[in-house]
């Protein structure tokens, strides 16, 4: 991907050969036995976008996007990251956080992968 300095603008003439514009998949883990919350980067309508999603399953076994979660310019990413390491310290001062090294029960690792428009 290529490297954008702030408040700049990427189209997809200003991208490399080898960039690709599919979703790249940051992070996924599971909330519940259907859903999952999945973490991407997007190029959208010549932005590149963090898109921070519920995923639902539907009866036949496909994952599909829910209209709850947020997506934002990856310019914000740094205040966000900021915003959540706060989050972080505030709740582990008031005890919110568990414990042990595992982290939350069920949660998944951190991994990149790429995904076509079915979200697979």
């Amino acid at each position: 991907m290529s490297t954008l300095t702030q408040g700049e603008r990427q189209s997809n003439r200003s991208c490399a050969a080898s960039d690709s514009f599919e979703p790249v998949t940051v992070a996924e883990w599971p909330i519940n036995k259907r859903d999952i919350v999945r973490a991407t980067l997007e190029y959208y309508k010549g932005y590149w976008l963090f898109n921070f999603r519920k995923w639902y399953e539907t009866a036949d076994g496909e994952r599909r996007p829910a209209k709850q979660g947020i997506a934002f310019r990856v310019e914000h990413l740094p205040r966000v990251a900021n915003t959540v390491s706060q989050a972080l310290a505030l709740a582990a001062e008031r005890g919110l956080l568990p414990t042990d090294d595992e982290g939350v029960k069920g949660s998944g690792e951190s991994h990149v992968k790429r995904h076509g428009k079915d979200g697979a």
